[in-house]
Order: structure tokens, then sequence, then C-alpha cells
């Protein structure tokens, strides 16, 4: 029978559980303790389940301490039941280790300070460790010190890693409520919304880095942020402007694929995928340090974490291979209500975080608010950018600045590299401008992307002579490109360019005479005035829209021919990710090619002939090879590519058996722990793995994997003075997986006393 005991947390949050086992089973364990409890007995089963220790228990008086997360921290055993041995004085917990920062050996995984700390406390704790964890940040530590006694909203955890908590902003509207820069750049950019693709909206599908925009709310466990807000489960409830969490109206809809398409563009330039549809475990968390497919979530929640802040986020894990320093926060409760630009400006500034970047503030602030106004107005994405149009990475050329990061490249060394450019830059690379005729006239309408500091997109067109128009607009919302436009014949001479002082977008109007003539655009600055400090080139990147109508001749001439193309691809089936070789080879013209083009079916393309190209997600792909001539007449022909989903991501394997011995009292139990992974090396939670003891000892066993996959299996105790134990797995389950044991690196252990 069961002896009823009250129960009482200790001093740090875990429980000690006192019990006479005779007869104690799973599900009916008693939680208790008389007074607080010394410490001096060496733990022996951590990390067992208090389930798994009960039922292996049974027949004996013991004294058992369970953390909040349910696991044994510390166990000492009295004696049988009936014996008269006392309960005896149980042990304090085990150390607890979080993973640290890859880039320090020394530090990493340790504990080096007793709690969070910010400022000059932080400086002090670190003490001979700062240089390392400053190392682990991309800092020197002049600069690692200078951060954290600048700017009051940079902490450090006990592991050394950094992290932002965010001023929130004040009850102030942006300068345009609608956020667009201008009604004719958001009349002509602006594209209906879908609202049924909400959830599936995709930046960049595809590519093998993603930014989750994570509406629908989430559980968390088992993560750093558990540990700041001393919980075991935190429940981020979703996006909800209406009181009606359990449903998303039109109105909600709406607001996040204006929100979605605000951090898309600012994320344009990069080969990420922003989404709001939830992707793969594997598509998001990073195994190991050569696992090439990883991301972040942005978690936009109420403030459950009781910060007064605006956001929260780790700096420099977005390549970092755990998910203990995720997600990053958005707290849309305490940006303006769910305000679109501001709940937009700071996911990407939260983002900005695990990418590596600290805050762009001045001498004398922690953020920098921007200067300027209306669609010139300018700030930086890692200061404040609520209150201004045109917010854009920096390097630190606004005045007073007193952080030189340059985000391009931190953030590509966080694993978010530059996209491919989409348009060639040179004459003998230019794209092709076409569109739809009527007449003689050609209507154009396309978009692009800059992708870099120094990138042109380059557009090649013919004319008979006339008129010209052509108009070049930035993204609708969130622009973070300044367009400038130019116009120049085949000989190399500008004949017309447009870069106005106070709009972003630029606009080409003229009445040109027959010949070829070539459209570059590119991202530009604004030169600085009494009244307005300006910006440079630097962060005038992302997204446009070109519209506008040329003249040619209403028909070309009957004796030319559109090219012969001939499109083939090596190999066209596999497994993901798949690379896929391209070829153009065999395409013929009466004229000349003069451009390629590969739309390869995953939101992704190439101007080259004989492109390489990965397909990273499982799917039926159709890609598009589009070639161009010398008349401006054009040919396409189409290969399928299909990907299918590599079996040895959903296989099981035994990659590791240890296994230890616990005696408390002349009384020996054998602990078995089995690591299990996928084909991959990825580390498989939530297995169950089956096994027996055999030799000394002979039962069956069973124990499911915990979030490092490890499942930790104990055999019944013996007094047994001397023999062996010997496990053998039998058996590893999980729905959606096949266990293949011909692949176990090990199947069997033993130990002997």
């Amino acid at each position: 029978m069961n002896t009823p005991y009250d129960a009482r947390r200790n001093s740090r949050g875990g429980r000690w559980l006192l019990v006479a086992a005779v007869g104690l089973c799973a599900g009916n364990t008693l939680w208790a303790a008389d007074k607080p409890i010394g410490a001096n007995l060496t733990v022996g089963a951590a990390g067992l389940s208090t389930e798994a220790a009960a039922q292996t228990l049974q027949g004996y008086n013991y004294v058992l301490k369970s953390g909040n997360d349910g696991l044994v921290e510390s166990v000492a055993i009295a004696g049988e039941n009936g014996s008269g041995a006392g309960n005896a004085v149980a042990a304090g917990r085990a150390g607890e280790k979080t993973p640290g920062p890859q880039a320090d050996g020394a530090t990493a995984g340790k504990t080096l300070m007793s709690k969070n700390m910010q400022g000059k406390e932080a400086i002090a704790a670190l003490g001979a460790n700062l240089p390392a964890v400053a190392a682990a940040h991309g800092m020197t530590p002049e600069r690692f010190k200078e951060v954290l006694e600048q700017d009051a909203t940079a902490w450090i955890d006990v592991t050394g890693r950094m992290y932002y908590v965010e001023t929130p902003p004040p009850p102030q509207a942006p300068e345009l409520a609608s956020g667009t820069t201008d009604t004719a750049s958001a009349a002509a950019t602006a594209a209906p919304l879908d609202l049924n693709q909400t959830f599936k909206l995709h930046s960049r599908p595809g590519s093998n880095r993603v930014i989750y925009l994570d509406f629908n709310g989430q559980t968390i466990t088992g993560t750093a942020w558990n540990n700041y807000a001393g919980k075991a489960t935190l429940e981020a409830p979703a996006f909800d402007l209406t009181g009606n969490p359990a449903l998303f109206d039109d109105t909600e809809r709406a607001r996040i694929q204006y929100i979605w398409q605000r951090v898309a563009e600012d994320y344009a330039a990069f080969n990420v995928d922003v989404t709001t549809e939830e992707p793969p475990a594997e598509s998001l968390d990073r195994s190991g340090w050569t696992d090439p497919s990883y991301g972040t979530r942005a978690l936009i929640t109420k403030n459950v974490l009781n910060c007064a802040c605006g956001g929260i986020a780790y700096v420099g894990v977005f390549d970092y291979p755990s998910t203990s320093y995720k997600p990053a926060w958005i707290f849309y409760d305490n940006l303006g209500a769910g305000n679109e630009k501001y709940v937009a400006e700071a996911i990407t500034h939260e983002v900005g975080h695990n990418l590596g970047l600290n805050h762009d503030g001045t001498t004398s602030v922690a953020y920098y608010q921007g200067h300027g106004s209306g669609a010139t107005g300018w700030a930086p994405i890692m200061g404040v950018g609520y209150y201004k149009e045109l917010v854009q990475w920096s390097q630190g050329e606004y005045p007073n600045a007193n952080n030189k990061q340059d985000d391009f490249s931190i953030i590509q060394t966080h694993g978010a590299l530059v996209r491919p450019d989409d348009v060639g830059n040179t004459t003998a690379t230019a794209t092709t401008l076409s569109g739809t005729v009527s007449g003689s006239t050609v209507s154009i309408d396309r978009t692009g992307n800059i992708e870099q500091r120094g990138d042109v997109d380059l557009y090649a067109f013919a004319t008979t002579g006339g008129p010209v128009d052509l108009t070049v607009y930035p993204a609708a919302r969130g622009p973070n490109l300044d367009v400038s436009a130019e116009l120049y014949d085949s000989a190399g001479t500008l004949v017309l360019a447009a870069n106005p002082a106070d709009s972003l977008s630029a606009s080409l109007s003229t009445t040109l005479g027959a010949g070829t003539y070539y459209l570059k655009i590119d991202g530009t600055g604004k030169a600085a005035t009494a009244t307005h400090p300006g910006y440079t080139d630097y962060g005038s990147l992302g997204q446009y829209r070109l519209t506008g109508a040329i003249t040619q001749e209403a028909t070309a001439p009957a004796s030319l021919q559109p090219p012969v193309v001939v499109a083939s691809g090596s190999p066209l089936t596999g497994f993901a990710p798949l690379p896929v070789s391209f070829s153009s080879n065999g395409t013929t013209d009466d004229g000349t090619v003069v451009s390629y083009r590969w739309d390869f079916g995953d939101g992704t393309a190439a101007n080259e002939p004989n492109p390489l190209h990965t397909y990273s997600n499982v799917g039926t792909y159709t890609a598009k090879l589009t070639v161009v001539d010398d008349a401006g007449l054009t040919a396409s022909q189409a290969v399928t590519v299909t990907v299918a989903p590599d079996p040895a991501l959903t296989s099981l394997r035994v990659s590791q058996v240890s296994i230890g011995l616990i005696t408390v009292n002349k009384v020996t139990a054998a602990k078995a722990s089995v690591t299990v992974t996928n084909g991959k090396g990825r580390l498989i939670p939530n297995a169950t793995i089956t096994g027996k003891w055999s030799s000394l000892v002979n039962t069956n066993a069973r124990a499911i994997s915990n979030s490092s996959g490890v499942a930790t299996l104990l055999s019944p105790p013996t007094k047994a003075a001397k023999g062996t134990f010997t496990f053998s797995v039998t058996g590893i389950s999980l729905p959606g997986y096949t266990y293949e044991p011909a692949t176990n690196a090990v199947s069997a252990v033993s130990i002997s006393r």
C-alpha cells in the first residue's frame, strides 16, 4: 500500500518524493517532503522519468528528487520494505548544461554566471571568460564591453549568450498609417490579396534557409526561454486582433499578408524563404554543423514572458544547431495592438539579432530613430524603424553611429547568403525587355530584385522609333530600394536618367530614334542637405516593379524565325536535396541568341545557359528554359524534375549505447542510455525503444527518447555481489519512421561488477 505524505516544493523548483514503494506503479506516485533535505549523495539515476524509476524501485524504501520537467535529479535507496532502514537523506541536483557558443570551446555548455545579467555587472561576472564569450559573438572584448555598458537592452544569460530585451514603441502612429511609401507607388505595385493563401506564403520557395513567421501560436518547452521565464512550458497564443483566438478573420488574414510582404522585402536580397507556412522540423531545426537546412521561428504572440518589451531574441543563433535559443519573440500586443508596420519592423529586427546583429544606436541612445520625412525619411533596421518609411540595413553611416557592423556581411556569416542575380548587369548578359504586343506598342510589366550593393539590372530592347515610357517602383509596403533608372543607347551613351530627390520610384519618358537601347536599374542613396543627413546606397536593395510601354514594329519580318530550344537536365529524379545540372545545348537560332532564362519552378531562376540548381524540398517541379534572340523572338521548353523524400530521413537506427552502474547501500542496478538518430544523423525524440536485460537480471524494458534523442532504461536492482548486466536493443518505433537494425552502430552492451 502507498503511504500518504504532504507535498512541498523546495527553493529551486524541484520536488522530493519520499516513498515506501510496495506495489508502486507508474501514475501512482506520491510527492512528499516533511522538511528541506540536504545534499551529499551522488546522483546515479539522473535523467530518468519518475515513472521509470518508480517501476524499477518497487519493493524498496527510497527518497527521490525530480525537477519541474518530471525527470529524476537524485535518488537514495534506504533498503527493502520492512527492513527497518530509514529513508536516506538525498542529494543535490545534477549540474545543468545548456549548449553554448560554437566559437568558444572553452565556455560552450558551461554555466558562467549565477543569473542573467546586464551592463557592468555582467562584465564583472564574466571575468576571465569575457574574451572567449566576446569572440563567440564576433566581437572584440572592447566592443563587447562597450555594447553592455552603452545598451541597457543587452543582457547575458548564465551560459554567456547575449540577448536583447526590446523597448516597446510609445503610442505613436507611423507617418503613413497604411505603411505605403506613396499613393502612386502603392497603386502601381500592390497586388490583390488571396486570403486563402495567407498561411502558404513563400518569398523564396525551395531555399534551404527559412524564416518562419509563426502567427498560429506555439507551445515552447526545453529552451533558454523557459529558464528565463521560470516555466517548464510556455503557451504562446495565436495572433488575435478580434478577441476570437480560434478563427482568423479576413482583417487578420490581410494584416498577416501585409506584415509578410514587409518582412519578405527586408530579406529580399538574401537567399532565404520568408514564409507563413510552417516548415517541417528538419527544414528549420539544424541537426549539426554540417546540416545545410535550417532557419529560425519568429513567434508573433502576446507577451507571455512578462518582460515589458516589444520583442526579445538571442544574438547569432540562426545557424546554431540547437533550438535552445529560439524562437525570436515578437509581442504584437505591445506593438500598437498589432500595428502592421510596428509588427513587421519588430520581426525583421528580432530575426536580425538571430543573424548576429547588434543595435544601431548613437553615442547617446541605444536605438537610432532615423532622420528625414516622407518617402525618403530614413532609419536603420537595427535601430528604430517604426516612424520612417525607408528602413534599411546599415553599416553605421548615419550621424554619431556607435555600431559599424556591416549588416550584410554579418548576416551571411550566419548562413543567409545573398541570393543569385536575377538579371544580367552587362550588355552581353542583359535581359531582353519583352511584354504584351498590341500593334506597334509593347506593354511592359515585370518584377525584379537588386540583390547587393554594386548590382545593377540591365534590360535591352529594340525600337523602330517612337515614344518610350518606363517607370520603376519599389515594393508597395516597407520598401528598401531607392530606385535610380538610366537609359543608354547601343554606343553606351547616356540618353536619360531619373533619380528624384524625394521619391523612391523613377520614371523615364522620351521619344527615341530607331535602334537598340539599354535600361539600367540600380539602388541609390540620397545626398545630404542642410535639413537631411541623407543616406548611401548601402542598404538600397530589394524588389521593384517595371511598367510602361516601348515602340517596336508591329510584327517581325516573315523571314525571321524564333529559336529552336533544347532543354535538358540530369538527374531529373532523386532524393532531396537534389542537385540538377541543366543544359541548353542543342538550342539553335537563325540569328543570335541574346539571353537564356531558366525558371526552376520553385520560385528561383537563373540567367545562364547551363546552370546548376539544387532542389531542397520534396515535390514535382517544371523547369522552363526561355530563349530570346536578337530579333526579340522567344521560345521555351520545359523539363520535369521529381524530388522524392530521402528514406534516410525517416529511418531509425541506434547510434550509441552506453551503460553504467548505480550502487546504493549494496543494491546495484544498471542504466543503459540509447541514442536514436535517423539515417542522416539527426537526433530523434519521442521514439519508443524496447530492449532486454539479461545475464545477471532478466526482464524486458521500454523507454521514450527525450529531446536529445536519448532513452534511458534502468535494470531491476539486485544484491548479487558479482555478475554481468547485458542490455540488448530489440526494437525502435515511431509513427512515420522505419527501424533499420542492420544500420545500428551498436545493439548490445554489457558491464560487470
